[in-house]
């Protein structure tokens, strides 16, 4: 081949790359600046009410008077990579306050103040809430952590934030109202363009693609997979176990199938490159009541809600576009008129609001009051004028929410602020603007800003390559033959902030067999007692009868810490729940709740079946026993002899595990065997 033919087809290969990236980039590289705004503000509250919901379990799941304390973590490690800022806090209140430092740097990315800086504090912050009780964790804190760490790539306080609020102020320091909505009206609406954008919205695809394709166990192919989950009682809410009592199995069976239709068609929705205007509001609408249904009937912790809160990011430029026209048409352009130093100040704020242009500022030429406003024939002054001004602009109209959450005290700060407008102008040193124009800000890139995106983008290529590597490694529909040994960097860049790629919720087929720990205790005075129950709020007697339960009643963190010490891995943390145990009349600090004996079982049953509604092969295994030494009688009665500790059976040793494609129909089984390489 000549060197001409070489650089033809060379050429030939860029020109069709160039193309590609032409057609790719304004499809799934384009994140409109208001989504990113609004998307913070919804993951910043997901995140304030996730910890809240942590914080609530401190003293026993996060303390050295819990269940799992600091230096048990630090030198028996959960995980190969596992680091956490709350090991360096002991006691329940020392943990309280840690837990009050993350919600606090959670509110401040939610309203977007030194948002980046917030944005990587809170990806910590919560690293650490999860990587200090790993024995709870599930899919639904991966999918939190990966929208804080994917956030940290794009610019989210541009819009709906305090750093804009305070860009936009300090720009128009000294100047009118009207030239502050000529500022307003210059900060930039164009879309944000970054690889990062289509990273998120790929890996919000796939978690879907591999919710599907990992589900080809038989149970899914029979349309069994509700009906048994359903019946799983450690995870149930009180509405699953409403609707398992009244939906009969056909109804069940035809779910299904329909969550996994849904979830392919969410999976194209969001990916499809055409009529976005269509197929993304469409896969927001089938993955809320999808995911609503689950958080609702099952006890899964982050997972649905964080999905829901990631579908936010679907908005594009035109669904802002029709939001804006249907906001024109309810609101009337109103004339606003301001009068003194404080009435402009009112009405500069209330100008970076308007971003529909519905008031139309004056300055007023005699006395009055510091704002006037005018709509339908309608004249308001004052705070109400303040009040039916903000309420034009669009911000204006979620204005109600903190007045209600403030219990009218908003409401009487405006007041007092607008009962002596001259004191407050004079505090503040304000002056009438004199100021008719101001310098409209400059978009463009600097040296230094271009060299930083492109050290940006060179970071997410490399991140994608690793996330690619973890996403062949875990999910179960990739072939033996792909799977591959990761370096030691790569496996703890990974590791630490928790960044894996393992989907399929009941994959291949939902859980079978349902289980708790149950805890017998008897006390100094010959009382019964479970502490498990009453950390979980509970009733305190002890329940280690399964069959008759209707959903355990406990919440994700109890009922995933119950399911995962029971495990042999698992064996050597259950020394914390022994401590526990032995001072829980400390923890009380009632000296009649002393233990003087206990017995730990995990009690579990298996599933019925289609058609039936009762469990069956109900099963009591011991995992700890206990007696204080030298006692031997309790009010007057002898001590139950201790249980005898058992380690739950490995079945992989004594006989090969039924292999889920071997109840599919041989044809298709034979696929499935050879697309793994078996």
């Amino acid at each position: 081949m000549s060197a001409g033919d070489r650089d033809q087809r060379t050429t030939g290969k860029a020109s069709r790359l160039r193309r590609f990236a032409q057609w790719f980039a304004p499809r799934y590289m384009d994140a409109d600046l208001r989504t990113l705004g609004l998307w913070r503000i919804v993951i910043g509250t997901f995140l304030c009410i996730d910890g809240l919901r942590h914080a609530l379990e401190a003293r026993f799941y996060y303390s050295n008077e819990g269940l799992f304390q600091n230096h048990w973590l630090l030198f028996s490690p959960t995980a190969d990579f596992n680091v956490s800022l709350f090991t360096a806090f002991s006691t329940p209140t020392a943990v309280r306050i840690a837990f009050a430092c993350a919600i606090l740097c959670f509110f401040c990315f939610a309203i977007g103040f030194k948002t980046r800086a917030f944005n990587l504090l809170s990806l910590i912050w919560y690293v650490s809430i999860d990587q200090r009780l790993l024995l709870r964790e599930n899919g639904g804190y991966i999918v939190v952590v990966l929208l804080t760490f994917w956030t940290l790539f794009l610019p989210m306080g541009e819009r709906f934030s305090v750093d804009g609020w305070r860009r936009a102020w300090r720009a128009t320091r000294g100047a009118k109202p009207e030239a502050a909505a000529e500022h307003r009206r210059a900060w930039p609406r164009e879309l944000h363009r970054s690889l990062a954008s289509a990273i998120v919205v790929i890996n919000f695809a796939v978690v879907y693609l591999f919710n599907v394709v990992n589900k080809f166990g038989s149970t899914w192919m029979k349309g069994h997979t509700v009906h048994y989950v359903l019946h799983i009682d450690r995870m149930v809410t009180p509405l699953a176990v409403w609707s398992r009592q009244l939906l009969p199995f056909w109804i069940t069976m035809a779910i299904t199938w329909t969550v996994l239709v849904v979830e392919a068609v969410i999976m194209l929705s969001i990916l499809w490159p055409e009529n976005r205007r269509y197929t993304r509001p469409l896969a927001i609408l089938l993955l809320v009541p999808l995911h609503g249904s689950f958080g609702t009937m099952m006890r899964l912790g982050p997972f649905s809600w964080a999905m829901i809160t990631f579908s936010v990011a679907l908005l594009c430029p035109v669904h802002w576009a029709s939001l804006g026209r249907v906001f024109r048409r309810r609101v009337d352009v109103a004339a606003l008129r301001y009068r003194g130093p404080f009435g402009a100040q009112a009405a500069r704020v209330l100008a970076l609001l308007d971003h529909h242009d519905r008031l139309q500022l004056s300055e007023g030429e005699d006395d009055g009051p510091p704002l006037e406003l005018e709509r339908d024939g309608t004249r308001h002054d004052g705070r109400a004028a303040w009040w039916a001004a903000l309420a034009a602009t669009p911000a204006g109209r979620f204005a109600i929410l903190p007045r209600l959450l403030s219990l009218g005290l908003l409401d009487a700060v405006v007041a007092f602020a607008f009962s002596r407008p001259e004191a407050w102008a004079r505090f503040f040193g304000w002056g009438m603007p004199q100021r008719s124009m101001v310098a409209l800000p400059s978009f463009e890139p600097n040296w230094l800003s271009r060299r930083g995106r492109q050290l940006r983008e060179l970071v997410l290529v490399l991140l994608i390559l690793g996330e690619t590597s973890q996403l062949i490694n875990e999910n179960k529909a990739f072939p033996k033959p792909m799977k591959h040994k990761q370096p030691h960097a790569l496996r703890a860049a990974i590791g630490y902030p928790r960044l894996f790629q393992g989907w399929g919720m009941f994959a291949p087929n939902p859980i079978r067999v349902d289980g708790r720990v149950g805890i017998d205790a008897i006390t100094i005075d010959g009382r019964h007692i479970d502490p498990l129950r009453i950390i979980g709020g509970l009733s305190p007697e002890p329940d280690l009868d399964i069959s008759d339960d209707e959903g355990s009643g406990y919440n994700q963190i109890h009922q995933d810490y119950q399911n995962r010490i029971r495990l042999n891995q698992n064996e050597h943390h259950r020394t914390a729940l022994r401590r526990l145990l032995a001072a829980w009349h400390e923890r009380t600090g009632n000296p009649a709740d002393e233990i003087v004996q206990y017995d730990v079982f995990w009690v579990h049953d298996r599933n019925p079946p289609p058609g039936l509604t009762e469990p069956f092969d109900p099963q009591t295994r011991c995992l700890l026993s206990w007696r204080k030494p030298g006692v031997r009688k309790v009010a007057g009665q002898p001590l139950p002899p201790h249980c005898r500790p058992e380690r739950e059976k490995d079945d992989d040793k004594k006989k090969k595990k039924k292999d889920p494609a071997d109840d599919l129909p041989k044809p298709i089984g034979d696929i499935v065997r050879w697309w793994r390489g078996d």
